[in-house]
């Protein structure tokens, strides 16, 4: 999930919080990250999650 919220201390790039739940509760992303448009938060959603199902695929 990612949600977008206005950036107070820089008013051209919106910031996105990309907060992860699993069956053990939910992770807010407190930092959030800067993107100049959607499309990039986007991808970057992508190759996060990407990359979580990779690593807990290492793990079991």
């Amino acid at each position: 999930m990612f949600k977008s919220m206005p950036n107070q201390r820089c008013a051209t790039l919106p910031r996105y919080y990309f907060d992860i739940r699993d069956n053990t509760g939910l992770y807010p992303d407190e930092e959030g990250l800067e993107f100049g448009t959607q499309r990039e938060a986007e991808v970057e959603a992508a190759q996060t999650l990407s990359g979580l199902a990779r690593d807990l695929g290492r793990t079991t």
